[in-house]
């Protein structure tokens, strides 16, 4: 070559090298992932490399050359050890870097020094002072391909690319759209101390827009809450909505904000904002774009431009891979519900609920199953069951096998007669299909329960204050019930009977609940029992589901558990359906207030229900935005209120009570005030419950 070492652009070498002499092969047949990765690389401002594959093959772009000097472009598509092997063998380079390629877990060290030799093997090598991230790269499929590597020496550019640095190692483990959207609100306003900050991406015809204020040092939406989007018209004039659809940055002076106004059409300079960045998020499918907004005079550096710009980069590119995780977590969500009931029965006297746990939450479907349903005849009929393995075939499987229970029980509720109906179907799916289940018909009016099992775990029965030893604790025993093959594979079935009395507990679940790798499952049976016996207390289905999970259900298996309850005592429930109108809380509260003084509920016992009833109300309308179903269940020992909607939100869990937060205080709120709560999700929805106790 006969021009200089520096001027040989990176991105052509990226064009011309024979990537099909190396383990890579040829270009045009790289994952997707991997390809889209290297340009993002190549076309970023900030100093990267991407070190690929088992042989750690070197992709840099042209400020990662200027870093590495006379390395330069000798160095490009060669074996990082080779290129460094000054200081490849020095403990904390060449060690981080496989044992990164190898975990995918994330480095980041904001001070080192490392031997380089820069200037030509005739020159002695120099300590130079770096900060430096690495981060596994991964393909589209989730495994690692290689180690992406930001680098840059100790200088006023390279302080703020130890914020970048850090904001690559967090987006790294940014699974969703959301996560990604809460990290670039953080390091805009915490990083680089911009004053109001949007992420703005393209539905369609339409955008949707998340926004952070550094005003408020302590917004929870930071780490906690997911941000909160708002619809914005294609047409607003703002600075995001702008580069959203042009894809050029914007640099934007006290003058040249004069053309832009905010949601409601007040100017935003030179008012509110006085300087304002605004780069572009396009990746793939994703078209979006990352505001930044001072209160004060700022001009932008080149080094300030190539540093947000770079930030826009590593943001897009991350907002690409979460969007395909939200959108396979979609598809398993949607066909997981659809697999499971809708609604379980309200039978008179009898209490049911029901939980499902992934093993993997929102990535994969599962083959657990549970349902229960009244028969024509007033009695009631519960099921559980377990297809082994997990994903798509799964998931198919067990819905067909619950159906086809349901079709069973309906013509010959016979807990035998529908195992053995069974069997025919599981044996014609083949060989490779493993599926135990549970079958019960209980007579509401007697408490009479018969069960037949075909190679599922017994329930565990807990006796109430009836059944009690003489130190009057509650007592809890497998049922026995006769062992039996798994579906399809034939054999005997028994009828076993047992009578449930009035606070009795019987909880059904898979052996996902009480299996640990390495110990046996009658360890895990027996720690059940116990908790189920310790906890005499709660004898509401619900908070008997929550329970048991909370204590069992984080294990590597997927877990269905059923609890059905004989109620002691009289029962009243009532239900309220209310639209999607921002007068339901209101409605809502009258309608509660109203029911339960009927009830006999005093004044003094109505501000904590109606508070919560309020408050999830508002949840429902603000999260699913749909309408909610509102229901009361009171006995003597509880007051129970649950509000269903019709979206599809990951369950809900309550944050941390900060009282200096601004909002998302709602459920901790009612955990505060209340006695128990949890969230429970169907294929139509949401429902989220408190409850009171009675004294």
């Amino acid at each position: 070559m006969n021009r200089t070492s520096q001027s040989v652009r990176a991105a052509e070498l990226a064009d011309t090298f024979d990537w099909s002499s190396t383990p890579l092969g040829r270009r045009d047949r790289w994952p997707p992932g991997l390809d889209g990765l290297v340009r993002t690389l190549l076309s970023a401002a900030q100093p990267m490399a991407l070190a690929c594959g088992g042989e750690l093959l070197l992709i840099y772009n042209d400020a990662y050359a200027a870093l590495i000097g006379a390395k330069h472009p000798s160095a490009f598509g060669r074996p990082a050890p080779e290129v460094f092997a000054e200081n490849w063998w020095h403990d904390g380079h060449g060690d981080v870097v496989e044992r990164v390629l190898k975990t995918g877990e994330p480095f980041f060290e904001p001070e080192t020094r490392l031997p380089v030799q820069r200037h030509g093997r005739e020159h002695p090598a120099e300590l130079v002072h770096f900060r430096r991230a690495y981060t596994a790269a991964r393909a589209d499929d989730g495994t690692i391909v290689g180690v992406l590597t930001l680098m840059s020496e100790t200088t006023e550019l390279a302080d703020a690319l130890a914020a970048v640095a850090e904001l690559a190692s967090r987006l790294a483990t940014a699974l969703t759209v959301d996560d990604v959207a809460r990290e670039a609100l953080r390091h805009s306003v915490e990083a680089v101390g911009a004053d109001h900050a949007r992420v703005t991406l393209a539905e369609g015809s339409a955008l949707r827009m998340a926004r952070r204020a550094g005003a408020v040092p302590a917004d929870e939406s930071s780490e906690r809450l997911p941000p909160l989007w708002s619809r914005v018209s294609a047409a607003t004039l703002l600075p995001s909505v702008e580069v959203t659809r042009t894809g050029r940055p914007l640099w934007l002076d006290e003058e040249a904000l004069r053309a832009y106004s905010d949601l409601d059409g007040e100017p935003i300079g030179p008012g509110p904002l006085l300087a304002a960045a605004a780069v572009p998020l396009h990746t793939g499918s994703v078209r979006g774009g990352l505001s930044l907004g001072w209160e004060a005079p700022r001009p932008f550096s080149a080094a300030d431009r190539a540093a947000i710009s770079t930030v826009g980069t590593l943001i897009g590119h991350a907002l690409a891979r979460a969007a395909r995780f939200d959108e396979q977590r979609g598809h398993a969500e949607t066909l997981q519900r659809s697999m499971l009931p809708g609604d379980l029965p309200h039978v008179p006297g009898v209490s049911i609920a029901a939980r499902y746990e992934p093993s993997a939450p929102f990535t994969s479907a599962g083959g657990d199953f549970y349902d229960a349903f009244t028969l024509p005849d007033g009695r009631t009929v519960i099921a559980i069951g377990d297809v082994v393995g997990h994903g798509v075939l799964a998931a198919t499987v067990m819905g067909q096998v619950r159906a086809g229970l349901r079709v069973l029980a309906l013509q010959d509720p016979d807990p035998v007669t529908v195992l053995s109906g069974l069997d025919a179907f599981v044996e014609s799916l083949g060989p490779e299909v493993f599926v135990t289940a549970l079958v019960g018909v209980l007579d509401n009016e007697s408490g009479l329960l018969q069960l037949a099992t075909a190679g599922h775990l017994p329930p565990l029965l807990r006796r109430g204050c009836a059944d009690t030893t003489s130190t009057n604790q509650a007592t809890a025993r497998y049922v026995d019930v006769v062992p039996a093959p798994p579906l399809g594979l034939g054999g005997d079935r028994t009828l076993t009977t047992v009578r449930l009395e009035r606070g009795d507990v019987l909880l059904l679940f898979t052996d996902g609940l009480v299996e640990v790798a390495g110990e046996d499952i009658g360890a895990g049976l027996d720690r059940l029992q116990e908790v189920l016996v310790n906890s005499a207390e709660i004898a509401d289905a619900r908070r008997i589901c929550s329970l048991v999970l909370d204590r069992f259900g984080a294990g590597t298996d997927d877990v269905a558990v059923v609890a059905l309850t004989m109620d002691d005592g009289q029962r009243r429930t009532a239900t309220l359906t209310l639209p999607a109108e921002s007068t339901a809380p209101g409605t809502a509260r009258g309608w509660a207030a109203a029911t339960l003084a009927r009830w006999g509920i005093g004044p003094d016992d109505l501000d904590v229900p109606l508070l919560g009833l309020n408050e999830l109300v508002t949840n429902a309308l603000l999260h699913a935005r749909t309408g909610a179903r509102v229901e009361l269940d009171l006995d003597d020992h509880r007051l129970l209120v649950l509000v269903s909607d019709g979206g599809i939100s990951p369950e809900l869990h309550v944050q941390d009570n900060d009282p200096t937060a601004v909002r998302g205080r709602g459920l901790a709120l009612v955990e505060a005030l209340t006695d128990a709560w949890g969230s429970e999700r169907s294929s139509r929805g949401t429902t989220v419950w408190f409850e009171i106790a009675r004294t």
